[in-house]
């Protein structure tokens, strides 16, 4: 957890009443990760996965994990996150399965087409 930067993942969760959860990352805000997110679904178990776009020079899809609490979970992939594909690609839909896989829908550059992938959980 670090500064705010211009581009990075964060995750904010709130009370019933609108307030700030201060149980939740630091004060009620987790960021991670230089890059932007552009979905999050939550798992039953109460984990949180989003994907978008890492951050730097030539982007490419990211798909994360982080713990109930707001932490990263580093079990997941390398040190809680999944980077792949070509460069300036996003993952843009998310989807989980009853089974817990994830199915990450991504957007090619320069529109030359759409597809999706899947994730063990």
């Amino acid at each position: 957890m670090g500064a705010y930067s211009p581009q990075q993942f964060a995750l904010i969760r709130y009370n019933a009443n609108g307030s700030l959860d201060e149980s939740f990352g630091s004060g009620g805000i987790a960021l991670a990760y230089s890059g932007g997110a552009l979905a999050m679904r939550l798992q039953t178990d109460g984990k949180a996965i989003m994907t978008g776009y890492t951050g730097d020079n030539f982007p490419r899809k990211v798909l994360a994990r982080f713990l109930s609490n707001g932490q990263e979970d580093t079990s997941f992939g390398s040190n809680g996150r999944v980077i792949s594909g070509a460069l300036i690609e996003a993952g843009s839909c998310l989807a989980i399965q009853p089974d817990g896989k994830i199915i990450m829908g991504t957007q090619e550059p320069y529109g030359t087409g759409s597809y999706f992938e899947r994730y063990l959980p």
